[in-house]
């Protein structure tokens, strides 16, 4: 037997109009509100409100009748909507407060200044806050900017943009890592790990998937731990990982037990494939530069910059020197070894002062017999112009957001260029040094060692063939993603060719490829799923550990000498609000707090 269903209108659940009138009742959400006492009730019953009306203001509120009744319950309907826009006033505040707490704090760590600046940028506020607009220095004062306000702010800013990454990662088809490591000030070893992922829509993410400080050893076993650890706290899945990028290290590209071949058999293990292993081409390149087996010539620079530059004396003497004299430079330029564009200038300036530079050091009693040596000079010019190349080769590496395509492009460039010098400077033609073609007009009578530039142009060329002998492995993968309907369907692997055929007999994508940029093209093959996915594994692939090298010279920032106790976490936080493509949710986490100025 069915039983009658109860509602909620016959048993007076709903409130009714007449009880303002009778009761001084009105609805405020699922309460209803006394106009008089302001008291609520939660139940829409009648026979509550009236027992309420009854005892607490009938004696008092009865003799209000016809219009003098509805004037009353007007006006104390005026009196509670003005409380209620004075609530809302009240919360707006505290949520600007906050709100202006956390933008703070965001300015601080992406400006790497220590938590306690909060207390100096109050105070500078407030200034201006006592000369601009004093009637509002209360509500300033208000805001939170204290030391341990800010480490908390920063905190959750950087736990926010891990929560959002952690979205971002749970959608990857395809990912990549760029890894590297060093040391801070304190000696502990700090690892980056960046990872740039590819959704469905080809929409990519670049950010910093974890710092992790490695207090003992750095071998590829604890690398491999640290990175596994990573993987779990984003979800990955290992299967999905299609590049590792390296500085190239012992621990990183070990055989057998470096992190790149531990990695390696986790996919394979996880029914993965291969995924590529790309030693960074800005290491490698530097590597290349160094062959050139000229160190007699550094050594003689960098002793006479040091003699100018590291006594003050000479200093402020060389500089007043070359004001008198209206020589080009005002100054010599330090050289720094882990700095590697600061030879370029060092050698280029040296060369151009060596007279001033001679007479300077004459003066002082010292001479230096290389600058009258021809073949010392000659060596100088020649590493030169050869550095000038190698570095503008770097600078091009280290464009951001450039696809491995461009990078592998701009290093066959180079080869090319080399293979190009070797050619002109065995017929003794200096078209592309100019350093070397200034000092033969200068040097008329002395003989060009035409021999010995042909011997390290050769030198060169072939350390970049080699150390670059991963990328050349590759190159068909490469040249394929760079422009499909050129490669030969042949030589192309067996799951491409068919779809390859189709694709270069359609004019409209032909188009659309001349148009797109590559991950936009790539995007519209929906119907090419395998080449499809070929473009989501070389767009995500890491060229270099650039990204990584910036962001250990924030490190060195964020963490000096008189910031040694910063911990790990807060330093995690920092870097990731430096390198982070995201935007902070900061209405998010101001909804989330108690919207009182010390939280």
């Amino acid at each position: 037997m069915s039983t009658k269903k109860r509602k909620v209108d016959s048993e007076c659940r709903v409130f009714q109009e007449k009880w303002t009138n009778m009761y001084f009742f009105v609805a405020q959400g699922e309460k209803c509100l006394c106009l008089i006492c302001k008291e609520s009730l939660s139940v829409f019953k009648e026979h509550n409100i009236k027992r309420h009306y009854d005892s607490k203001h009938k004696q008092t509120y009865n003799k209000y009748v016809g219009v003098c009744r509805e004037n009353k319950i007007t006006n104390l309907q005026s009196e509670i909507g003005g409380l209620t826009k004075l609530f809302n006033n009240a919360k707006n505040i505290n949520e600007s407060i906050v709100r202006a707490s956390y933008r703070v704090g965001h300015i601080i760590g992406k400006e790497v200044h220590p938590f306690s600046d909060g207390e100096f940028v109050k105070r500078c506020l407030m200034a201006v806050v006592e000369e601009v607009c004093p009637e509002k220095k209360s509500a300033f004062e208000s805001v939170s900017l204290s030391r341990m306000t800010m480490t908390r702010r920063i905190e959750d800013l950087g736990s926010d943009l891990m929560v959002q990454l952690k979205s971002k990662a749970s959608q990857f088809k395809m990912f990549s890592i760029a890894t590297d490591e060093s040391t801070d000030v304190t000696d502990i070893a700090q690892l980056l790990v960046f990872i740039r992922g590819i959704n469905n829509s080809f929409e990519v993410t670049e950010e910093l998937a974890a710092m992790k400080s490695i207090k003992t050893t750095t071998t590829g076993e604890d690398l491999f731990k640290e990175v596994s650890e990573i993987f779990d706290d984003l979800n990955l899945d290992w299967n999905k990982l299609t590049a590792i990028t390296t500085d190239g290290a012992p621990s990183m590209v070990g055989r057998h037990n470096g992190l790149v071949a531990r990695l390696r058999k986790k996919v394979l293990e996880s029914n993965g494939s291969p995924p590529l292993d790309i030693h960074c081409i800005i290491h490698q390149q530097n590597l290349c530069g160094k062959i050139l087996n000229l160190d007699h010539v550094m050594k003689v620079v960098t002793k006479s910059v040091n003699l100018i530059r590291s006594y003050s004396t000479n200093h402020r003497i060389f500089k007043e020197f070359l004001l008198q004299i209206e020589a080009e430079y005002g100054d010599v330029v330090f050289h720094s070894e882990i700095r590697w564009l600061s030879r370029g200038r060092v050698l280029q300036r040296f060369l151009d002062l060596r007279h001033e530079i001679d007479i300077f050091f004459i003066e002082k009693s010292t001479q230096l017999h290389e600058l009258s040596n021809p073949v010392w000079l000659w060596d100088l010019a020649i590493l030169c112009d050869l550095t000038a190349y190698v570095n503008e080769l770097n600078l091009k590496l280290q464009c951001k957001d450039k696809l491995i395509s461009h990078v592998y492009a701009d290093l066959c460039a180079f080869q090319t260029k080399l293979k190009l010098f070797i050619q002109q400077t065995e017929k003794g033609q200096l078209t592309h040094f100019p350093t070397c073609t200034a000092l033969r007009k200068e040097r008329k009578n002395d003989h060009f060692p035409s021999e010995k530039i042909t011997k390290m142009l050769q030198l060169l060329s072939k350390s970049f063939e080699d150390r670059f002998a991963d990328f050349h492995r590759i190159k068909n993968e490469i040249r394929l993603f760079e422009n499909p309907f050129t490669v030969d369907v042949s030589t192309a692997p067996g799951d491409l060719q068919l779809e390859l055929i189709e694709l270069q007999c359609q004019t409209p994508l032909q188009d659309l490829f001349r148009e797109k940029s590559l991950p936009d093209f790539y995007a519209a093959l929906d119907s090419y799923p395998n080449l499809r996915n070929l473009g989501m594994k070389m767009t995500t692939a890491f060229a270099s550990t650039y990204i990584c090298e910036q962001t250990f010279s924030t490190l060195k920032r964020a963490k000096p000498a008189s910031r040694a106790r910063l911990s790990d976490d807060h330093l995690h936080s920092i870097l990731r609000m430096n390198v982070t493509q995201l935007e902070p949710n900061i209405k998010k986490l101001v909804s989330e707090k108690q919207h009182q100025t010390s939280h």
